[in-house]
């Protein structure tokens, strides 16, 4: 019995519709391992960071009126971490994957060509 369960676990795992998934998040980790920080809003939320207090720029962004105050709080947090990044970045991907397949209702090779399609979206701008 314990042989059954095991197999239906492993089998679980090695699902062949879940290859398309496996392979975004594959091919989006390696990608995300080459790529610099180091242009756009990544240095301006840096230099906020370094060169400002948190009232400060609580101030500058509400009278500026600001539609992302909350999102940009998380990003200043977590600017440091790069790995953090990584990790939701890919995730991103594969959540547009999934929301996409879901909404197109995509099966088997119809899957591989959306999951081809998401992989060739650019990475930077």
């Amino acid at each position: 019995m314990l042989d059954k369960i095991n197999l239906n676990i492993v089998s679980l795992y090695i699902n062949k519709k879940y290859y398309p998934h496996f392979a975004i998040i594959l091919f989006f980790a390696i990608i995300h391992c080459f790529i610099k920080i180091n242009h756009g809003d990544d240095v301006l939320f840096s230099t906020i960071k370094d060169n400002m207090s948190w009232s400060e720029y609580y101030i500058m962004r509400y009278n500026t009126w600001s539609p992302r105050f909350i999102i940009e709080t998380f990003v200043i947090k977590s600017i440091d971490n790069i790995w953090l990044w990584r990790i939701c970045d890919t995730l991103s991907y594969l959540l547009m994957y999934i929301g996409l397949r879901s909404i197109i209702n995509c099966k088997d090779k119809g899957s591989w060509f959306l999951a081809l399609l998401i992989m060739c979206y650019p990475v930077r701008d």
